[in-house]
This record gives structure tokens, sequence and C-alpha cells, in this order.
């Protein structure tokens, strides 16, 4: 069981998720550094595109196919990184737990 390390108490411990949900509209925009972090939106048809439109380019021999596909790699590894990285924060807010005595977050 999760203990508060200020308050020492574990009674008033809950996940920031239901304590966030429980806020009215205007505690919620009191304290915006609860709030929960916004997901990515991942788009991978645009540099999938780029990386389809280089080896299109490749095929009819050009060098600039190769400058393509490295671009469309490089964007899409780009957006796979933004995307976990959202959903990494995501999850690391779901574990979290406040306590509202002293409105200390803990994650254990």
């Amino acid at each position: 069981m999760a203990v508060c390390t200020r308050c020492k108490q574990s009674d008033r411990l809950t996940s920031l998720g239901r304590h966030w949900r429980t806020l009215s509209v205007d505690g919620r925009t009191e304290v915006p550094h609860l709030a929960p972090p916004v997901l990515y939106d991942a788009r991978y048809s645009p540099p999938v595109g780029l990386l389809v439109l280089g080896g299109g380019l490749l095929v009819t021999g050009s060098l600039l196919g190769l400058v393509v596909v490295a671009a469309g790699l490089v964007w899409l590894t780009a957006v796979r990184n933004s995307a976990f990285e959202a959903y990494r924060r995501y999850g690391e807010w779901k574990r979290k737990l406040i306590c509202e005595r002293c409105d200390l977050m803990v994650l254990p």
C-alpha cells in the first residue's frame, strides 16, 4: 500500500485520474498541472506517402529517390517516437497517486 511521503498517511491517497474527474470545471482551470497529458495524434500517411514517392523515384533510377526515402524514414521515426512518448507520459499519469490532504503526487 502506498503512503504519502509528506504526511505519512495512506487513507487520503487516490488516483490522479479519479481526483481529476471529481473536480468541477472551475476547479480544473485552477489546477491545469493535474490534467492528463494530451495524446499525440499520430498521422502516418504523409511520411508513408513520402516513402512510396521515394520508392517510385528509386525505381526510375533517380538519385533523388534515395534522398526522399531517407527523409520519409526520418519523418516516420519522428512521428513514431512522438506517439510513444505521449503514451508513456499518459501511462505515468494514470499510475500517479495524489494525497488529498497535502496535494503531493506520488508515483508508486
